[in-house]
Formats: C-alpha cells, structure tokens, sequence
C-alpha cells in the first residue's frame, strides 16, 4: 500500500523544500510508469491547469496591493454575438471582429465572475488573453491588466451573460 504524501509547507528554509520537490518528482515518476496513455493525457491536462493557475496566483501576488487606476478613454463599443448555429461568439469594436468558441466564452465568464475587485479580474483577463488569444489583445489594443477596453469587456461579459438564480417550485 501506498503510503500518503503530506502537502505542508517545508519545514526550514531551502533545502526542506529542495528535498521534500525531489522527494515528491521521485514518486510522480514512479506513478507515470504505471498510467496508460489516457491517464498521461489527463495528467497533463491538469499538470497544465494547475501551472496556469499558479501563474494567475504569481501574477496577482507580484502586483498585490498595487491598485492601479484604468485610463480613462472613450468606449470601443464592445459586442458580442453569438453565432446563428450558437457554436461560437463574436466578439465586434469597430472593425476588429473575434470568435471566439463556447469554452473561450466560458472560460472568461469564470474570470469576470469569480474575482472580487475589477482590477484583480481584469489582471486576470489580461493574463488569459496574453496565453489563450494573444490576438485579441493585439487587435484591441490591450497593453496591460489595467486597460480600459478590460474593464468595457468585463461589463459586457457581466451583462451579456448574466448569473441566473434557479428558480425555485
């Protein structure tokens, strides 16, 4: 039988932590020799989820406390359709025009919806966007997390797409 792994933190300074990493990669090593080719795949499906929102949480950590203001400039008049066969949404200003597929909307509807603060979730957004869809922000002009076409997106977003509380019998 396997015998359980602790997550604590380490417990002095670098070298814990330098052990305790080979300790861990050792057993990870181990387990992949055992998975098939299906396990593989969603192991690194979610190796590569959980180093993305490690990078979220790196990003938001270095700027923590650093409330930046949005510029102030006029609307882009942001929209966003959804396609007549409803597989896509095109996201319109002006002359620029995104699809984007049904899991890119979901995936930016989480962000806009889970953070607290504007700020936090249009650093977030940003972050998506520089990984995901690097063309949006070229397109739209997106230099920063603290943009103002992110925030005029997340209001989109938010009211295209509302919360919906069930309705109760």
């Amino acid at each position: 039988m396997r015998e359980s792994l602790p997550f604590a933190e380490p417990r002095s300074g670098k070298r814990a932590f330098e052990s305790d990493r080979a300790r861990l990669l050792g057993e990870i090593g181990r387990v992949l020799e055992d998975l098939d080719e299906t396990g593989l795949v969603q192991l690194l499906d979610t190796a590569s989820m959980i180093r993305y929102n490690q990078s979220l949480l790196r990003a938001t950590e270095d700027v923590q406390g650093e409330e930046l203001p949005f510029e102030q400039v006029d609307s882009l008049g942001l929209r966003i359709e959804r396609s007549s066969d409803g597989s896509t949404y095109h996201l319109l200003a002006g002359q620029v025009w995104k699809i984007l597929a049904a899991e890119e909307i979901a995936a930016i509807l989480r962000i806009a919806r889970h953070e607290e603060s504007e700020m936090a979730a249009s650093r977030h957004l940003y972050q998506w966007i520089r990984q995901e869809r690097r063309d949006i922000a070229v397109d739209l002009h997106i230099p920063s997390g603290a943009s103002p076409v992110l925030k005029e997106l997340l209001g989109l977003l938010r009211a295209t797409f509302p919360v919906r509380t069930p309705r109760r019998p």
